[in-house]
């Protein structure tokens, strides 16, 4: 069951300090696929994720370092207060043991405060605020730094083109403080979930005591990370989408009053979709996923960072954060947009840091085509040719508006392949008529040679058997 927002007595845990720190080499898309031989260009890259660049941790840079900046610049942006709690949220610790937390706090001239690391993959930010938020609200802490900090370079294969196009290092932090309700940057609501069915589709095979009798030296693919994109893809759409109204509906906020919507930096497509489904407006999207990529639990304080630095948002504003990674896990919290101005730091081994602000570097994130045309949530439900042909004509919709084919270019028999849709737009428009018609079709069962008819003749089969299992009493 996902998490619920508890009652509280008036302590509310406010966002006072804002960090980060990005290492400071840069790899463009080009770079990215002559260093891995990857057969890709820049072009590819750019429409399928909206990424044109990322930062890489060079020799001698590890987690560690980048939280230890992102965590002293936040201080630095709340005016040097001491937090009394340091919770790291990362994916690539810098050992397997100890955890880097306590490091990080040791670095900071914090003294001997408790401090942990959390791993929930990309959703480890939005998990790590809402532990730190029951804490606050608790009364167990005063102060907590949060920090969400990754080095996935050391985790990616360069020569895999599903995962070294998409993934960059970076840090990010936030300090929280107990604070009064209504001040801006006060955390509202949350919720959270896990379904551990999909622990597979984004994973590391070795390294874990699940393989411990396996070989001294596992087989390459199983060195690094893998994911299945496709079907990530829509758990990651359905997932976030779902998260988000639950944490609006607890706030008692609705989507088209937001000043903010940041989600996790994963995939400008999912972005766009998710944005689309909750009703955002596009300008209150925000992100920087075009110049840092995906880097997983340091992606939702990256963009924070970025976002309170260009002082585009009002303090106090509705804000929505919401995250989906590996486990599967996912996460949204709803809270005010904060009244701190963002600090960056360079990663360094010294304790040390010369602070200054954020250098910002583009606008709202991008989107990727226009917004798809929403319709009733469902369609007629009576048998015959006329349910069958709306049907059809809201897949040839969906294909002129959503991905741009000339109406004229749909003919009979052309497969979507052949209308130029990849594997991923195929998982794009599926799950663009699962939300309009409430049955979704397995990732498996349209392929690219399937035809628009083929796939509105599946839509229509689920539908009637599903009115066929309600009318039996079958449990929805």
């Amino acid at each position: 069951m996902a998490s619920r927002t508890p009652q509280h007595d008036g302590r509310s845990g406010v966002v006072c300090g804002i960090g980060a720190s990005l290492p400071p080499a840069e790899r463009s898309n080009a770079d990215v696929a002559r260093e891995g031989d990857l057969a890709t260009s820049d072009e590819w890259i750019r429409s399928r994720t909206g990424i044109a660049r990322r930062r890489r941790a060079g020799p001698g840079i590890a987690t560690g370092d980048l939280a230890t900046a992102a965590g002293g610049a936040a201080l630095q942006s709340a005016g040097g207060a001491a937090p009394d709690l340091v919770l790291l949220a990362t994916t690539t610790p810098d050992r397997r043991c100890p955890a880097t937390a306590p490091e990080v706090a040791h670095r900071l001239g914090l003294g001997p405060v408790p401090a942990f690391d959390l791993a929930a993959v990309c959703s480890g930010f939005v998990y790590a605020l809402t532990v730190a938020t029951g804490l606050v609200r608790a009364g167990l802490c005063e102060r907590p730094l949060v920090i969400g900090a990754e080095t996935y370079s050391s985790i990616v294969d360069p020569r895999d083109r599903d995962t070294a196009v998409v993934f960059g290092d970076g840090a990010g932090a936030v300090l929280l403080r107990a604070g009064e309700r209504g001040e801006p940057g006060e955390v509202l609501a949350w919720d959270l979930g896990a379904d551990g069915a999909g622990s597979d589709l984004i994973a590391i095979a070795a390294g874990g005591s699940a393989a411990s009798g396996a070989a001294d030296r596992p087989p390459r693919e199983d060195r690094y990370l893998r994911m299945r994109g496709r079907e990530v893809y829509a758990h990651a759409v359905r997932r976030m989408t779902e998260s988000s109204r639950t944490a609006l509906r607890r706030a008692d906020w609705r989507a088209s009053t937001l000043g903010a919507f940041i989600g996790h930096q994963a995939n400008q497509r999912i972005l766009d979709t998710v944005g689309d489904r909750l009703g955002v407006a596009a300008e209150r999207r925000f992100g920087n996923i075009r110049d840092v990529g995906n880097t997983a639990a340091a992606s939702v304080p990256l963009a924070l960072a970025d976002t309170a630095a260009r002082g585009v948002v009002r303090p106090g504003a509705p804000t929505l954060l919401t995250a989906f990674g590996g486990g599967l896990t996912w996460g949204s919290i709803a809270l005010t947009w904060p009244g701190a101005r963002a600090c960056a730091d360079p990663p360094s081994r010294s304790r040390h840091f010369g602070r200054g602000p954020v250098t910002p570097r583009h606008g709202p994130a991008p989107r990727h085509g226009p917004a798809p045309r929403h319709g009733p949530a469902t369609e007629p439900t009576a048998a015959g040719g006329s349910a069958m042909d709306s049907v059809h004509d809201h897949v040839i919709t969906v294909l002129t508006e959503k991905f741009d084919i000339p109406a004229e270019g749909i003919s009979p028999g052309t497969t979507l392949t052949e209308l130029g849709l990849d594997s991923l737009a195929v998982t794009e428009l599926l799950v663009t008529l699962q939300e309009r018609y409430a049955v979704g079709p397995p990732d498996d069962a349209v392929t690219g040679e399937a035809t628009p008819e083929d796939v509105a003749a599946l839509v229509r089969k689920l539908q009637n058997g599903a009115q066929r299992s309600a009318g039996q009493g079958t449990p929805e």
